[in-house]
């Protein structure tokens, strides 16, 4: 693991090589990269919800930044599990909605307590659902 410190938070790159399951809860002060997480099957992301004070909405497109290119480095995910704030905080950066990841190989995809109405979510479903496996 790597870590590149800035004044806006670190760079925290994962080589997961052999990777099975990545969990994370947290604030998204910073940014966790994955890379050869190929093996990684199984993940789970939740925001504790300090998103919430951000002040401007610079630091909310930042924090919705975070949390795509986390999703990026989960390519062959089987199950994932996002939970509310995860899930709201990509509303932050809407032109990130248009190229949320296809997760080809899930089976399982769970959400916690989510707003039914959070455009993330929506969009998220409609990219997920028509290749979300029996």
């Amino acid at each position: 693991m790597e870590n590149l410190c800035d004044g806006d938070g670190c760079q925290i790159m994962i080589f997961g090589a052999s990777l099975k399951v990545f969990s994370y809860t947290g604030d998204f002060f910073n940014e966790y990269l994955l890379y050869n997480s190929f093996s990684l099957k199984v993940a789970e992301i939740g925001d504790t919800g300090g998103s919430e004070d951000w002040e401007t909405d610079e630091k909310g497109r930042q924090l919705a930044y975070r949390m795509f290119k986390l999703l990026i480095g989960l390519p062959n995910i089987k199950c994932l599990r996002l939970f509310a704030y995860a899930v709201k905080d990509l509303s932050y950066a809407v032109e990130l909605l248009l190229n949320i990841p296809i997760f080809k190989n899930l089976t399982y995809l769970e959400f916690g307590l989510v707003d039914l109405d959070c455009a993330a979510l929506l969009k998220i479903l409609q990219k997920i659902l028509p290749v979300l496996r029996p």
